[in-house]
């Protein structure tokens, strides 16, 4: 990564700098007037909070440059005297090679003999272990290893906001009495997706919150609702809607066999196509179900678990 944070242009080593401080928390953040040397600067507020939990301002500069050679202390002595002079609490050096070692020795005694601000420093390999928990920003810059697992980590915020409006239109179209079977499956898909979000904020085993009547849409024929109980609720109504807006049916039949599997039919003009079925193979896993697909139609079985 280091080598890649190299080869990013100075303008966009100082954004990557302002976008990893926000997410650290520094809040306010601005750019300062470019100094002599060109670069833009950043100055902000964090927050600190002590034992109490009384939460005192620090005023931080931040000095974020891609030097070529080790930092030395005539320069971040320069630096230094502008923060002072602003009353700044603390200075952040953020830069891609390192501190010289007489640096080290006068930052360390500048911090030992003088209150403010403090002097402090993340040299290139400091902010490679810091990026290495920003997969976000590592995708925003292309710096990231593995750019699609990081990328589905990043995503999940901006997923889960557009969960939040799913679900708020359908509630919006319900109440107007004028929904449509699109928007029916992707609230009830945004529904199982919330609830397998929550579970792994929380560190939770994907347990079924299990199938009651009311949990089954009125477009749903099943003999006996009991009979499929043992379906997590979210997973039955979000592979419903799918399956009925996939097949533009108006009802759809479950029947229940002896063992346990539930064949599902609709009366819908379409056939699923090979995408289709690949999307209902997905929501089966989200819902820990296993499924095949019928001439007729499909079936679905709930898995058993086993407590331990």
């Amino acid at each position: 990564m280091i080598a890649r944070l190299k080869k990013l242009s100075s303008t966009s080593f100082e954004n990557l700098t302002y976008d990893t401080l926000t997410q650290y928390g520094l809040e306010n953040a601005v750019w300062r007037t470019p100094g002599r040397d060109g670069g833009r600067d950043i100055e902000g507020t964090f927050f600190a909070a002590d034992l109490s939990g009384y939460k005192q301002a620090q005023k931080w500069y931040v000095e974020c440059k891609k030097y070529k050679a080790a930092v030395d202390w005539p320069t971040v002595r320069e630096k230094l005297s502008y923060a002072e002079s602003h009353a700044a609490d603390f200075l952040l050096f953020v830069i891609t090679s390192a501190v010289s070692p007489q640096a080290v020795d006068e930052i360390n005694r500048w911090n030992e003999l003088h209150h403010r601000p403090r002097v402090r420093v993340w040299n290139g390999h400091q902010l490679v272990q810091i990026l290495e928990r920003l997969p976000a920003i590592q995708i925003k810059y292309g710096l990231s290893q593995d750019p699609v697992a990081n990328a589905a980590v990043s995503l999940l915020p901006l997923a889960t906001m557009m969960l939040k409006y799913t679900q708020a239109a359908y509630s919006e179209e319900v109440f107007r009495n004028t929904e449509t079977r699109a928007l029916e499956a992707a609230a009830s898909l945004a529904d199982l997706s919330t609830r397998r979000f929550e579970q792994i904020e929380h560190s939770e085993s994907w347990a079924a919150d299990l199938t009651r009547e009311p949990d089954l849409f009125s477009w749903v024929n099943v003999a006996d609702p009991s009979k499929v109980e043992s379906f997590d609720r979210y997973f039955l109504r979000a592979f419903l809607a799918a399956y009925k807006s996939m097949v533009g049916a108006e009802r759809v039949a479950l029947t229940v066999g002896p063992d346990d599997a539930v064949a599902v039919t609709a009366d819908g003009k379409r056939d699923l196509t090979t995408g289709q079925r690949d999307d209902l193979l997905v929501i089966a896993y989200w819902g820990d179900c296993e499924i095949s697909f019928q001439p007729s139609g499909l079936q679905i079985r709930a898995r058993k678990t086993h407590a331990t």
